[in-house]
């Protein structure tokens, strides 16, 4: 146990980028995916109003 916690010490820097990077999809995949949300609902608002 004692070297399992040590093992993972030493390997924290790589997971934490990793999980960084795995973070920052996250978050851009999410911001486009709520924009084109917003510039659907715009478009369907528009569409709406015009006719």
């Amino acid at each position: 146990m004692q070297f399992d916690s040590k093992a993972v010490r030493l390997d924290q820097p790589r997971l934490l980028a990793r999980y960084r990077r795995f973070l920052t999809i996250k978050i851009v995949g999410g911001a486009c995916s709520a924009l084109g949300a917003i510039a659907v609902q715009a478009l369907l608002y528009a569409i709406q109003h015009h006719l």
